[in-house]
């Protein structure tokens, strides 16, 4: 039984990394990833209300960082809210939070004309936090 578990485990490597060395390579677990910490305290500490885009498959540490309401994230597990904000995003978010490779920066790149109302606010190594702007306005400086 020990042979069959340790043969499966090491097979399973040969297909692919697994998650909590791939996360402690390049997530937000990583060194080179930033602090999530520092970015979730910029948006606890500027947050106003709104809602906020963000993939919590890889960005769950800075949403629970922040200390606001859960509820006020848009996240992929709300299937019909997320569709329709990626589609308009200034129409129902106010903040979007992106790390490379996860859902929020995959659509910033495919449609940039989408996210033209948000403006880049705070960055901490992979992490970006998004703010909407009223049109014709530009951030205040950080």
């Amino acid at each position: 039984m020990v042979v069959v578990v340790g043969v499966v485990g090491t097979a399973s490597l040969a297909f692919g990394t697994p998650l909590t060395l791939a996360d402690g390579r390049t997530g937000t677990s990583s060194a080179t990833a930033g602090r999530p910490e520092r970015a979730a305290a910029f948006l606890h500490s500027n947050y106003k209300g709104g809602e906020i885009l963000a993939d919590d498959s890889d960005a769950s540490a800075f949403m629970f960082g922040t200390n606001l309401d859960l509820k006020e994230f848009i996240t992929p597990g709300f299937h019909r809210y997320w569709r329709r904000t990626l589609v308009a995003p200034a129409s129902f978010a106010r903040w979007a939070v992106a790390v490379p490779g996860d859902a929020v920066s995959i659509d910033i790149k495919r449609h940039p004309d989408r996210f033209t109302d948000f403006e880049i606010a705070f960055t901490d190594g992979n992490i970006k936090v998004y703010k909407f702007l009223i049109p014709g306005q530009r951030a205040k400086a950080y």
